[in-house]
């Protein structure tokens, strides 16, 4: 079956439809999944992001701790021996 005689199909039978508690679930469906109800099923479509340029954080880092590097209290456990 092809995508539009399935949405045929779908549209047939929710045309078809007296359960009022299921079209509150398909409008809740629509609303969930950003579809308008009022006839267009089209989703809100969001404007893409800007290409970030590479070094835009450089010179952001004011400060690094001495002790960075090395292993906090607690943690030995976890780390690898150096054999």
């Amino acid at each position: 079956m092809t995508a539009e005689a399935q949405k045929l199909t779908l549209i047939q039978m929710i045309l078809s439809l007296q359960d009022y508690q299921v079209l509150d679930k398909i409008e809740q469906l629509l609303k969930t999944n950003g579809a308008k109800t009022n006839g267009s099923a089209m989703p809100e479509v969001e404007p893409p992001l800007k290409k970030r340029k590479y070094g835009f954080a450089k010179g952001m880092t004011l400060y690094i701790a001495p002790d960075f590097d090395e292993t906090p209290p607690g943690f030995e456990e976890y780390m690898q021996d150096p054999e």
